[in-house]
């Protein structure tokens, strides 16, 4: 989450409102029904309901490179610094052809 919205009385306010509950019947690979389902219970009595089978960033759901690039980045600049983190993405898109593995342990502190 980006630091000004945990910041904002709003946010947390309607963070205070949710209920996370687990639900044994919701398997996690389950092929045949949802993994989560979410359901929104307005003031006028109305409920809103639903649900997903394929969690974004899954296999069958994958984000697009610049897009998690983009999260690899949100993530790590603040840690890694920007170039060191872009350096570690150029490190790993070429990892099978790294004569050392400790180029990119290097780069990540280790």
């Amino acid at each position: 989450f980006y630091s000004e919205a945990r910041g904002d009385e709003r946010i947390q306010e309607l963070a205070g409102k949710v209920k996370v509950t687990t639900d044994p019947k919701l398997a996690l690979a389950r092929k045949d029904g949802p993994l989560t389902q979410a359901f929104v219970h307005l003031k006028d009595g109305r409920v809103l309901e639903g649900n997903t089978t394929i969690v974004r960033g899954d296999y069958g759901n994958r984000l697009p490179r610049e897009e998690l690039l983009e999260k690899f980045h949100f993530l790590n600049d603040s840690i890694l610094g920007p170039e060191r983190a872009s350096e570690v993405i150029d490190t790993t898109e070429r990892l099978e052809r790294l004569s050392d593995v400790r180029e990119l342990t290097a780069l990540l502190g280790g």
